[in-house]
């Protein structure tokens, strides 16, 4: 975010696991680990908002179908919260440059 002094909201969580709010500084990151249900579909979803905006976005951050998240995004996932809204970032194997696309506007 362009405001140094801005923070992120964060909330994440699970049908089994809620990992809780977290206001992330500029420049700083929030993670988790997990392993995916062997019989079930693992679906993570996440609730971003700026600290001087009143709009957020909500979206399913993970979710491990074939037609989904592994397919494009790979084992790890990077979400980041812009001024405009959240960008994916995944590394391109043909160039080995980080991409970003941005995936959810603040509504």
């Amino acid at each position: 975010l362009s405001d140094p002094s801005g923070q992120l909201l964060v909330h994440c969580k699970s049908k089994e696991d809620d990992l809780g709010l977290h206001y992330i500084a500029v420049n700083d990151e929030f993670q988790w680990h997990f392993r995916n249900e062997v019989f079930k579909q693992t679906l993570f979803w996440c609730r971003l908002q700026p600290s001087h905006n009143i709009r957020a976005a909500a979206f399913e951050a993970y979710v491990n179908n074939e037609d989904q998240t592994p397919k494009e995004y790979g084992y790890h996932n990077y979400w980041i919260g812009k001024d405009d809204g959240v960008y994916s970032k995944r590394m391109n194997h043909n160039n080995n440059q980080w991409e970003e696309k941005l995936q959810f506007r603040w509504e």
